[in-house]
C-alpha cells in the first residue's frame, strides 16, 4: 500500500511529463465526463463510484497532461461500444474532446511488442504501458499484475485502489 507523501512525491517528480492511464481508469474518464450518473450504472465501470471520478479528474488536472497508446484506446473504445446505442454518441463525443484537449499518444509498435518475453502473459496494451514506463513515465492502473510486474521493476506505478483507500484529497 502506499503513502499520502510517496504519493504526493510520485506525483510532483512526473508533474512535466504527465502520466499514463490504463484503459479502465480512461473508461471511467470518458464515461463520467459524458455523465456521472452512467458510471454506476454502465457494467463496465461498476465497480467505481462518481467520487472515484472526481478523484480522477482531480489527478488529471493536477498532472495536465495524460499519456496513451492506441491500444489503450482501442481498449477503451470496445468497452465504451458496449453501451445502449443511445448512450454511445455522447460517450464517444467526450472521448474524441478528452484525446483532443488532454492526451498525448505515443505509438509503439506491435511487432516489438509481441517479441517481449511477457507477451504471453500480459499481452498487448500491459506490455506498452511497460515500455513506457521504461522512459521514466508514471503509470496509474486499477490492474493487480501490471502493478505488480512494475513495481518489481522499479518504476513509478500508483495504483487507483491505493489512493481510494488513502481518502486523499486534493
Amino acid at each position: 500500500s502506499m503513502r499520502g507523501d510517496e504519493l504526493t512525491e510520485l506525483l510532483s517528480k512526473h508533474k512535466k511529463t504527465g502520466i499514463l492511464i490504463d484503459a479502465n481508469l480512461f473508461l471511467l474518464l470518458v464515461i463520467g465526463r459524458h455523465d456521472k450518473n452512467l458510471i454506476p450504472s454502465f457494467k463496465r465501470t461498476s465497480q467505481f463510484t462518481i467520487e472515484d471520478f472526481d478523484l480522477l479528474s482531480g489527478l488529471v488536472a493536477l498532472m495536465g497532461r495524460v499519456l496513451t497508446t492506441p491500444n489503450i484506446l482501442t481498449e477503451v473504445n470496445s468497452l465504451a461500444n458496449q453501451l445502449g446505442e443511445s448512450l454511445k454518441g455522447g460517450c464517444y463525443a467526450a472521448c474524441a474532446a478528452f484525446v483532443e484537449s488532454l492526451a498525448e499518444e505515443r505509438y509503439l509498435d506491435s511487432r516489438s511488442i509481441v517479441k517481449s518475453a511477457l507477451f504471453d502473459r500480459l499481452g498487448l496494451t500491459d506490455i506498452g504501458i511497460l515500455r513506457l514506463s521504461e522512459q521514466n513515465r508514471l503509470v496509474l492502473t486499477d490492474d493487480l499484475r501490471p502493478t505488480g510486474y512494475l513495481q518489481h521493476e522499479n518504476r513509478d506505478v500508483i495504483n487507483f485502489n491505493h489512493i481510494r483507500m488513502l481518502n486523499w484529497n486534493l
